[in-house]
């Protein structure tokens, strides 16, 4: 799959206070409708609402200032030992769940949106390449490669206009995440898929921007308006236990230096326990204790009922997908 180009991507654009189409005049995006305009940033529209409670416009003056996510460098000697460092995590979805999610994608060259891009543009056209079709990058943070700056909770895309979203570790961090997931439902055509990871034993990891997580059952309820096509761990028990006990060693220390020491021995000490996770894969019961789990759906038309959802955890034939 290949990264949308700008005449493209501006064919799907829309106004996120009134959804009309967006013209573009030299740096700004005007709304053929209500004749707003929007500011440009690293080239890119900044579409976001007026009354948006935590992000405006005007925050993109530079990629210095606001209130968007910050990526820590890595020149420094304690960046390289970070660097260096065992992961906390073992991914064991990737990439056959994602090759999953291609696969059930209607159409010759179906159109996907990436909600949340962030720094995922190359991995993800890697991961994809032998599938045809355009991806959309989005995202709220200043530092993301992205196609379009906006809010999750306003998508500014026309309704019906892709084939496809994907949406990983994204929607712990807003404030609304039925919100963003009714979003991405109106911006998929019928018929149309999702492709979502989400945290459940996990420590906080954006500080501030940090508010929820989710069991599996919680994460099948979020996308309720999707037929279950594929569900299950990303990242397992053992990645769940690194990460708790990174954390129980940085809770000894105030000094933000000395608690990131303190986690990265751990890191050394305990990573190899995340290597238990394919292992324990086989153990449906395993995503109780997941750190993190998937959901694959169709957009059906018709809601999976509450009634439903109780009966798929009860189900003891249930097998990762």
């Amino acid at each position: 799959m290949q990264r949308v180009d700008e005449a493209d991507a501006l064919q799907s654009v829309r106004c996120p206070e009134c959804l009309s189409e967006i013209r573009r005049v030299r740096a700004s995006f005007i709304c053929t409708e209500c004749d707003l305009s929007y500011p440009e940033f690293k080239g890119k529209p900044v579409l976001i609402k007026q009354d948006n409670p935590l992000f405006q416009t005007g925050d993109y003056g530079s990629i210095e200032s606001g209130p968007v996510r910050v990526v820590a460098g890595r020149s420094s000697p304690l960046g390289l030992i970070k660097k260096w460092a065992p992961s906390m995590s073992k991914n064991i979805a990737h990439p056959r769940a994602l090759h999953r999610f291609a696969e059930s994608l209607e159409g010759d060259r179906p159109s996907i949106l990436v909600v949340g891009g962030g720094q995922q543009a190359k991995e993800l056209q890697a991961t994809l390449e032998s599938y045809s079709g355009k991806l959309t990058f989005c995202d709220i943070d200043k530092t993301a490669v992205v196609d379009v700056f906006c809010d999750a909770h306003c998508l500014p895309f026309a309704t019906g206009s892709f084939d496809g979203v994907i949406t990983t570790a994204v929607l712990e961090h807003v404030l609304y995440p039925d919100a963003c997931a009714a979003e991405m439902v109106r911006v998929l055509r019928i018929g149309g898929a999702v492709y979502s990871e989400l945290p459940f034993l996990q420590a906080v990891h954006e500080g501030a921007y940090d508010y929820t997580r989710f069991t599996m059952s919680g994460h099948r309820r979020l996308f309720e308006d999707f037929e279950e096509t594929g569900a299950g761990t990303v990242g397992g028990p053992g990645t769940a236990l690194v990460w708790s006990l990174v954390g129980f060693a940085r809770s000894f220390f105030k000094s933000p230096r000395y608690s990131t020491l303190a986690a990265l021995a751990a890191r050394y000490l305990f990573g190899w326990l995340r290597h238990f996770d394919s292992a324990l894969d086989r153990n449906p019961r395993s995503l109780d204790f997941a750190s993190c789990t998937y959901f694959i759906g169709r957009k059906a038309g018709k809601k999976t009922t509450a009634e439903q959802i109780v009966e798929r955890y009860g189900d003891s034939s249930f097998k990762h997908t």
